[in-house]
């Protein structure tokens, strides 16, 4: 067996493939913590058996791992009377329960902190058994896969959302992160490599000077093209340093040079970003947490180390906790899983105990730094600035929330520490007694204890993951969509489920929510009370919204539906209850506040659910919406089909007219005809770019800019056009024109005939086209049909004018 020279780099390749999933890595954390349950036993039979034997920096590792399960447990023990905690418990006698025995808010979520914990052990453990050998083929392993993660993240952005990595669960986000869900753990990884590979490489030689340059910059290519088709603005940066620190090591080049040239590559590269028209959107991934919103996230958090002091809230309940607090103001449809700062999180989550043992296992480390020798200075400064790295990025984002990072930390913390074995052995060497004594343990563990779980937990989180993955098989989560199942059939057996799912969570509004299905609670309730709950309950905020107007409340019913619409959590079946309300004038002033029908997209579900009794609280809605912002036409569509059948035409143009001003109102009759794909104009952009020709606006109105840099005859922005049978007039200018590029209109019915397009110039410089549509060609298809020999060119059509003249 030798010294199982590989066991260290295996247990890092393991990390990284399945620990990288963030938010989506549930079934990753399974995959790590039943592979902790087998590894963890059998690294300690390897020990007393003297097979391979842990070295200098046990006592720091014990003291890291031993104070974050005795803070876990902690927090698991029935001590809830020493902390006052006024909503928890307020809310926890509306529901009829006693009051909250364990310190942690969420029991479940601690259990699931302590045993995600258990792989980053392993990891460390088998570090410290590593001679210097396996070390260096550990670091090796770590630049190895950030050079696949940034190939496959090029392969991501090629393909799209078509390729994730397989063990991220209901990963929808299109960013190119290759082995991790968010790019900005990817672009820190990518960093982190970048120093592995300073410790690793000699410095450059006459003899192999050649292969080390072309080695270093491979390797610092491969990591800037992974941050940079991530989009991530702290990757780019983090990576950039970390190849000045390479380089300087490397080459030992002069400091000063290197730093003056990186930071100016670096200024150059973000002006770039920021000037370019085209890429100023470069750097704005599917991520909706921005420098702002982070902020935002802090300032929010700051109240809540105070209310949870001195215990802390429970480890890993920071997402149930800012709910309490999240304002309306700054909802939108993500939810947030993190403070995005680990110091915050960890003082809500920890509190006075968690800043005490941040004090013994600093004072660990640093003891057992000072005692150790054999590694050189270069080494130890170079493990310093990755943990450098790795705090600077904790402070705006939470990668050492994820296991693949957590292990990276751990690798660059303990490499320093000389790889001497320790003396100690209590039991004789029997190799083979040791192994089967440590898999037996492994498996009882992971068969009684984690895998069961584990395995319910995934078949609840196949399709999307709520937070993480949690260890509990009867947590709060799974009793609450339990609940939510029985609602329907079984009122009283989804009130005993969800009472269980808030004895277990008493943060949870979706539980709180059904227990309003009991008439005792639901008599009772405190609605002001529930709403400190947070906003991030459909079910809650429903109730809330209907009480609200049932009691002619309606300021407080606005921030209900706020609520729901800035979280795309509207229910269609409230539109019945919407259509009404929104002829009080107090409700529409208060929902102005809140800027909720400033965005139409916001109400989609109310707008497009059915309406067959409530056409005026329809029209009415839209003329709301029409007088505050853009409509989109497939939203009025069904509105405009239901005003036609009821002979009530006028009412349809005046409708089309207050959420269309400037257009002719022709759209009108194609939906008396039911055609759902009259949208929109020849003149609309349609935005696209198809074999080296661009569509876009070419000015604030309805200009038309078609450009492009290729030899090309095709049709472009094709779109069927809302008429029937008659003379289609339209006209516009020509404008800067570049190149020798024609465009010319198209029209074909739907039998593929195509129509004479009569064109001629006016005085004025305008071009006019007349077209007559035959009966039978109902919604004819409009192109541009673009002809160019060679060589760039860009066509803009201004002031546009359109008319039609049915027959």
């Amino acid at each position: 067996m030798g010294r199982l020279r590989f066991l260290s780099p295996a247990l890092l390749v393991l990390a990284v493939l399945a620990g990288g999933g963030s938010m989506y890595g549930a079934l990753g954390t399974a995959i790590l913590a039943i592979a902790a349950c087998f590894i963890l036993p059998l690294l300690i039979a390897l020990h007393f058996t003297r097979t391979r034997r842990f070295g200098d920096g046990l006592v720091f590792v014990l003291v890291l791992f031993l104070g974050f399960a005795g803070l876990g447990i902690l927090q698991l023990l029935p001590l809830g009377g020493l902390a006052e905690r006024p909503l928890v418990d307020t809310i926890r006698e509306w529901a009829g329960l006693e009051p909250q025995r364990t310190l942690s808010l969420d029991p479940g979520a601690t259990l699931r902190f302590i045993y995600a914990s258990l792989f980053p052990l392993c990891a460390a453990l088998a570090l410290l058994g590593a001679d210097e050998t396996e070390r260096r083929i550990t670091l090796c392993a770590l630049v190895s896969l950030a050079v696949a993660s940034s190939l496959i993240a090029l392969l991501q952005l090629a393909v799209g959302a078509a390729f994730n990595w397989p063990v991220f669960l209901g990963l929808e986000s299109r960013s190119a992160g290759g082995f991790f869900a968010n790019v900005n753990h990817q672009g820190l990884f990518q960093a982190l490599s970048l120093v592995a590979a300073a410790i690793v490489l000699p410095k450059a030689t006459a003899r192999n000077q050649s292969r080390i340059k072309l080695l270093v910059a491979a390797l610092i290519v491969s990591a800037l093209l992974a941050a940079f088709v991530g989009g991530s603005q702290a990757g780019v940066l983090f990576v950039g340093i970390a190849a000045l620190v390479l380089v300087r090591k490397v080459f030992a080049a002069r400091l000063g040079i290197l730093t003056a040239g990186t930071g100016s590559a670096l200024m150059l590269g973000f002006a770039l970003g920021a000037l370019v028209p085209g890429t100023s959107n470069w750097f704005e991934s599917d991520s909706v947490v921005s420098a702002t919103t982070r902020l935002q996230f802090w300032k929010n958090s700051a109240p809540l180390m105070v209310d949870v002091a001195p215990w802390g809230s429970g480890l890993g309940t920071y997402a149930s906790m800012y709910r309490t607090v999240e304002p309306l103001s700054q909802l939108f449809p993500a939810y947030v899983n993190h403070a995005h700062n680990e110091p915050i999180e960890f003082m809500v989550e920890a509190g006075v105990p968690g800043l005490l043992f941040i004090v013994v296992a600093t004072g660990a480390y640093i003891r057992t730094y000072k005692r150790t020798s054999g590694q050189s200075g270069q080494v130890r400064l170079l493990s310093l600035i990755g943990l450098a790295l790795i705090g600077a990025h904790s402070l705006i984002d939470y990668a050492l929330r994820t296991e693949a990072i957590a292990v990276i930390a751990l690798t660059f913390l303990l490499i320093p520490f000389n790889p001497r074995l320790m003396t100690l052995a209590v039991l004789p060497r029997r190799r083979g007694w040791g192994m089967a004594a440590g898999v037996t343990v492994g498996g009882f563990i992971a068969t009684y204890f984690v895998a069961p779980p584990l395995i319910a937990q995934l078949h609840l989180e196949a399709d999307r993951p709520i937070s993480a993955l949690r260890f509990d098989p009867d947590n709060a989560q799974a009793l609450t969509l339990q609940a939510l199942s029985d609602a329907s059939r079984d009122p009283t057996a989804a009130v005993r489920d969800a009472r269980a799912a808030f004895d277990r969570a008493p943060l949870s509004p979706d539980a709180a929510a059904l227990l309003l299905l009991d008439p005792e609670q639901y008599s009772t309730a405190d609605r002001q009370l529930l709403n400190q709950l947070g906003w991030r309950s459909s079910p809650m905020q429903t109730f809330l919204f209907l009480a609200a107007v049932e009691a002619g409340e309606d300021e407080e019913a606005a921030k209900q539906l706020t609520a729901l619409a800035k979280r795309r959590k509207l229910p269609p079946v409230l539109a019945n209850v919407v259509r009404p309300v929104l002829k009080r004038p107090a409700f529409v002033a208060a929902l102005d506040e809140h800027g909720t029908l400033d965005d139409a997209s916001l109400l989609a579900s109310v707008i497009t659910a059915p309406f067959e009794n409530e056409l005026e609280g329809q029209v009415h809605l839209l003329t709301l919406l029409g007088e505050r912002g853009p409509v989109r036409p497939a939203f009025a569509s069904a509105t405009f089909t239901a005003l036609l059948a009821a002979d009530r035409d006028e009412e349809a143009v005046a409708l089309f007219r207050t959420l269309y001003p400037g257009r002719f109102a022709l759209s009108v009759h194609p939906y008396w005809q039911g055609l759902s794909v009259a949208e929109r104009t020849p003149f609309d952009p349609a935005l696209s770019e198809r074999q080296g020709v661009r569509v876009s606006r070419a000015d604030m109105k309805d200009g038309l800019r078609i450009s492009g840099r290729l030899a090309t005859r095709r049709d472009v922005a094709a779109r069927h056009l809302p008429i029937g049978s008659g003379q289609l007039q339209m006209s516009y200018k020509v404008d800067g024109r570049r190149g020798t590029a024609s465009v010319t209109p198209r029209l074909v019915c739907d039998d593929s005939r195509e129509l004479d397009v009569e064109t001629a110039l006016s005085n004025d410089g305008r071009i006019s086209i007349s077209v007559d549509v035959p009966k039978g060609c109902a919604a004819p298809i409009f192109s541009w049909r673009v002809m160019n020999p060679g060589g760039r060119f860009d066509i803009r059509l201004l002031e546009p004018r359109f008319d039609f003249y049915p027959l």
